[in-house]
């Protein structure tokens, strides 16, 4: 869509094609189009103008869940249910979208045109639920507002602006019957915010009060939402008791949401998760604590996230059937955060060619769950140092210090398949940092590749060479990037000593040489091997 189509269609809207310039006043002054300076009108526009199309896409086919948290289909009519409950939502803020853009447009005309004088400002403003109300200017703590959706949904917002909420507050949002939804988008230098007050850095009341303000909706199907919304800010929120289905914060094909040390908690079913975060980009969730969700703590989609310093505890009272959920290619960047509690599933269920990649993050006892192509690397796992794991859907590669080989690294890798393991779809240890070797530099030359495998007890049948291998790679090239991979012939000494399994490699120039240990091999859960990280090239 293009900003002239948009303003064709504005024109022949029914709500504005007849006012005239005390009606469209009135318009821009309910949805502060008048206090926006003229680049920031600009900016507003033309979000508006990416957003609707994008906006009326997703209401055609809104995304739901197809699963119960006991991975059960959901019926055909609850399915469409949410559909029907997700278009409403969107399309609702289609509504608020084109009207804010309208007065925006219309409020740009009466400046060019001379008609109007404007005392713009970027600023902050005031949210008191118990004393304020919706027909001040919410500017000052005089004259603060009492809804929240005052600030994120019926007026127009600018890059860098913020909202105090008051601190030891309760907002009835399920009595007010309506999500906390967004409409703008910040900028890269300057997100929009929404904070709860504290008695330190931000206490414009001088309340001398860390309680988190309260955002309660009160078991009613109410959330925080941003679909298609960029470069927000939220911070020391505590979200109660919602039974929204699309999670008590929902985060729709939004980019670059932050979301600092905020508290989800008391869900209302195994349906309603804490966070869901789907076909968006960059999500953070920092220092923030999710209780008793009742679905997943954390449910992420088509997206990357990074989770830091937070806690995810499973709770007694609406329980939390998985502690992190991800599917559909989602990468998760998690470090310093705790699970604790007994979950309903798992701890962590890693799906769908997901990965994540986790650092200090200490488990419960819940269990692990990688499967359909998901990875999770976990360096210093259950916060112990240099415990690192390394789990597919195939097998778990672990850092031992028990058994290691002579004059060789200080530790082994462990490769553990599962029954899936087989020559189709091997364990692999391959040269990354967080699986196992780092790549040799090598000048261009004749040489032996060489990494050394033992068995940890006997297996049935000794490995032949077609079970377990090693392959290296070597530029082959000397004018070029080109690439020649080589593999082991040599078969695994079934009595428990090391196997020196060889490469000879004609590297044509100089560059790095990459290692490879196959193991394409199940019998039983107690066999593995074990595999010296230091591979030589000699």
């Amino acid at each position: 869509m293009s900003l002239d189509d948009l303003k064709t269609e504005i024109a022949a809207h029914p709500d504005y094609k007849d006012l005239d310039q005390s009606g469209w006043e009135a318009k821009i002054e309910v949805r502060a189009a008048h206090l926006k300076y003229d680049g920031d009108l600009q900016h507003a526009i033309d979000c508006y103008v990416r957003k609707i199309p994008l906006l009326r896409e997703m209401a055609l086919d809104p995304r739901v869940k197809l699963k119960n948290p006991d991975d059960s289909l959901r019926t055909v009519a609850e399915i469409l249910f949410d559909k029907g409950r997700a278009r409403m939502k969107l399309e609702t803020k289609i509504d608020s979208v084109i009207e804010k853009c309208a007065c925006c447009l219309k409020e740009q005309e009466l400046r060019k045109d001379g008609l109007v004088t404007r005392s713009p400002h970027n600023t902050d403003y005031y949210i008191d639920y118990v004393n304020g109300s919706d027909a001040n200017t919410g500017v000052s703590i005089a004259q603060h507002w009492k809804t929240i959706t005052k600030y994120t949904k019926d007026t127009v917002r600018s890059a860098g602006d913020r909202a105090f909420l008051r601190a030891n507050t309760t907002w009835a949002q399920g009595t007010e019957a309506v999500d906390i939804a967004f409409d703008e988008d910040g900028t890269l230098d300057a997100y929009i915010e929404l904070i709860g007050a504290d008695s330190v850095i931000n206490d414009p009341w001088s309340d001398s009060s860390d309680v988190k303000p309260i955002i309660d909706f009160e078991d009613g199907v109410f959330n925080l939402n941003a679909s298609a919304d960029d470069f927000w800010r939220l911070q020391r929120l505590d979200l109660r008791q919602s039974a929204d289905t699309f999670g008590a914060i929902n985060i729709l094909l939004a980019n670059n949401i932050y979301v600092k040390d905020c508290n989800v908690q008391d869900g209302a079913s195994s349906l309603v998760e804490g966070a869901t975060v789907a076909t968006a980009l960059r999500t953070t969730l920092d220092g923030c604590s999710f209780l008793d969700t009742g679905g997943p703590g954390i449910d992420g989609g088509t997206c990357d996230i990074i989770i830091k310093d937070c806690t995810i505890t499973a709770g007694v009272g609406a329980g939390t059937t998985t502690g992190l959920f991800v599917d559909d290619g989602t990468i998760v960047y998690m470090r310093d955060t705790t699970f604790s509690g007994s979950f309903g599933n798992n701890d962590l269920s890693v799906r769908r060619s997901s990965i994540v990649y986790a650092r200090n993050v200490t488990f419960s006892a819940s269990g692990i769950e990688v499967i359909e192509s998901g990875q999770l690397f976990s360096e210093d796992d259950d916060g112990t140092f240099e415990d690192h794991i390394t789990t597919f859907e195939v097998g778990v590669i672990t850092r031992d210090t028990g058994t290691v080989r002579g004059g060789g690294a200080n530790s082994s890798a462990k490769m553990e398949p599962t029954s899936l393991c087989g020559p189709n779809r091997p364990l692999i240890l391959g040269s990354n940092p967080l699986r196992g070797f780092r790549p040799i530099w090598v000048t261009a030359g004749s040489y032996t590749a060489t990494v050394y495998v033992r068995v940890g007890t006997a297996w049935d049948s000794a490995l032949t060479a077609a079970e377990c291998y090693m392959k290296t790679s070597e530029l082959d090239n000397a004018g070029n990037a080109t690439r020649v991979e080589r593999q082991s012939t040599e078969t695994i000494n079934n009595a428990g000593s090391w196997t020196a399994l060889t490469t000879s490699i004609s590297p044509a120039r100089d560059g790095f040489v990459y290692f490879w240990v196959y193991l394409a091999e199940f019998e039983d859960a107690s066999e593995h091997i074990f595999v010296d990280i230091l591979p030589t090239v000699a």
